[in-house]
């Protein structure tokens, strides 16, 4: 219906110059010429942007599949306990969401070129902003992913080493909380408030973790400290 009514108000106005003529209003029916020539010379510019963003959407879509499917059947979703919190290991399937970061770049570089196609200024502008802060993204995402990756495989590690769970959990989430701040200043999000907000956290953690230890949990350290001796001991 919406292709209908404008498919018969574009019909309506090209014709209209031809009655304001025949009536002899010049005034009225050159400005409408104007008008339809410069829809006429941009509505194939929106037929080609239409037609690449549909077509990049469908490409997309079909790459960010089959990523999925292929990292399916190597059965890397056995690795997904690496990139999640706690004990809950279906939050993040990696296949998932590697499928769908796929998806969503090339989508991406597909809108940008639309944009282009259409070559006006501003959007030509808003398409050089998104290309520009890409690389920054993708770097974000790989220092989080790091972070992730790293807490757990730490985590296992202290908590094999030392028998030590909540020792394991406290590194863990701690690396994680670093690499977050590492990803927002990364991403030139806030820098400066991001920057003083990650010293205060860190510094209330070292505080409460000193004063929890040096005056309330003085035999629990010692029984800690012993556990581990006696790991590395035998």
């Amino acid at each position: 219906q919406t292709f209908g009514k404008l498919a018969y108000f574009l019909v309506f106005l090209l014709f209209l110059p031809s009655v304001f003529d025949q009536l002899n209003m010049k005034s009225v029916s050159n400005p409408i010429k104007g008008m339809m020539t410069s829809i006429f010379e941009f509505a194939p510019k929106i037929i080609v942007a239409v037609i690449i963003l549909v077509l990049g959407i469908f490409i997309a879509k079909v790459l960010g599949t089959l990523v999925k499917n292929i990292l399916s059947g190597f059965n890397v979703s056995r690795f997904n306990k690496y990139v999640n919190f706690g004990d809950n290991k279906e939050s993040i399937d990696i296949p998932v969401a590697v499928g769908w970061v796929i998806t969503t770049l090339i989508g991406i570089f597909f809108t940008v070129q639309a944009l282009n196609t259409v070559n006006l200024s501003v959007l030509n502008q808003i398409g050089e902003a998104i290309i520009g802060y890409l690389p920054l993204v993708i770097s974000g995402a790989i220092i989080l992913a790091l972070g992730f990756i790293g807490g757990n495989l730490l985590a296992k590690l202290i908590n094999k080493s030392t028998g030590n769970a909540m020792l394991a959990e406290i590194v863990k989430y701690l690396v994680i909380i670093v690499s977050v701040f590492m990803t927002l200043d990364q991403l030139n999000f806030a820098q400066s408030i991001v920057n003083v907000a990650f010293l205060l956290i860190l510094g209330a953690v070292s505080v409460a973790f000193a004063i929890a230890f040096g005056i309330g949990g003085k035999s629990f350290a010692e029984k800690q400290l012993n556990k581990f001796s006696e790991k590395i001991e035998g």
